[in-house]
């Protein structure tokens, strides 16, 4: 085989393979796959290159998916593609990972709500004790008002009873002067 031949049919396409395995380490999984149409062992590495992209782009394009979902809120999405080997832990780890933010999210919600419960409890016990303090100054004044009354007609009572000790004192003099 000359060389040109062997560039044409094995070096050139071992090269084309290397580029494309080598954009698959730098996560360049975009790139166009590898056309090297043949039976032989170049055309089952090919294959296996092309194949591994795809599959690549499919985990990729599934992990920003659900990423995705969760980012927009969506926590019940869940990864349903068919995960290879040891990308199954991957798969795992999205779905715990939403089900860990639901749960996160449930419970925060159902605070949320105790604490909305607990405050319109609080503000009708605010509101009841205010209405009771407003009761009970309306009856200290009441009370108030009565004791200051009260106070006027016992002074008035005191002031009478004076009058009628001096009434009675008086009479008692002129009885005694008339007696005498």
């Amino acid at each position: 085989m000359k060389l040109p031949l062997l560039k044409r049919y094995i070096t050139k396409p071992l090269a084309e393979v290397a580029n494309a395995s080598n954009n698959l380490i730098e996560g360049k999984l975009s790139e166009d796959d590898v056309e090297i149409y043949r039976y032989d062992e170049v055309g089952k590495l090919t294959d296996v290159v092309n194949k591994t992209a795809a599959e690549f782009r499919s985990y990729i394009d599934d992990i920003h998916n659900v990423l995705r979902n969760i980012e927009n809120g969506n926590l019940t999405y869940r990864s349903s593609l068919e995960y290879e080997g040891d990308f199954v832990r991957i798969k795992n780890s999205l779905n715990e990972i939403a089900e860990k933010l639901t749960d996160v999210f449930t419970k925060v919600n159902n605070a949320s709500e105790q604490v909305n419960i607990n405050s319109s409890q609080i503000s009708t016990a605010s509101q009841m004790l205010a209405e009771g303090t407003s009761t009970q100054a309306a009856t200290i004044e009441e009370i108030s008002s009565t004791v200051v009354d009260l106070s006027d007609r016992v002074n008035d009572n005191a002031q009478n009873t004076a009058k009628a000790k001096k009434l009675s004192d008086k009479t008692n003099d002129r009885v005694h002067d008339q007696n005498s």
